[in-house]
């Protein structure tokens, strides 16, 4: 009898246990208020391409510069460049519009990129991505 509340508590607990060891395979992706594709390359040299292509759900790249808190609309980016930020939580995006204008971005590095592809949904955090080009 000592020992059934203990085992209750164990089972009880059992489903928030389960979330802890699962995975973060993107079952679903958010789907942007618009459609843009987009070719991507993480740090290990893969490229994919993607439709469906948000940061986070958002069709806008977002992080600071300076004190100040930016947004860059999808539709106006040529290439993103990712490199290593101050420290580890942080990533600098080299961003270049279709105007030809340059600015660096502090971004968080977890932000994730989803998009889907021929073979699936796609979901990557943005510090493990290299380059980004929308087509």
């Amino acid at each position: 009898m000592r020992f059934l509340l203990p085992l209750l508590l164990f089972l009880g607990a059992s489903p928030a246990w389960a979330g802890l060891f699962g995975n973060d395979a993107p079952g679903r992706i958010p789907i942007p208020a618009q459609e843009f594709g987009a070719r991507v390359e993480d740090r290990t040299g893969v490229v994919t391409d993607l439709e469906r292509t948000s940061f986070d759900g958002e069709i806008y790249l977002y992080g600071t510069v300076g004190l100040a808190q930016v947004t860059v609309p999808f539709d106006t980016l040529r290439r993103v460049e990712f490199g290593p930020g101050a420290d580890e939580d942080h990533v600098i995006a080299h961003v270049l519009t279709r105007a030809g204008q340059t600015q660096d971005i502090v971004i968080e590095a977890d932000l994730p990129l989803y998009g889907r592809t021929p073979f699936g949904n796609y979901r990557i955090d943005i510090g493990q991505v290299r380059s980004l080009e929308p087509r």
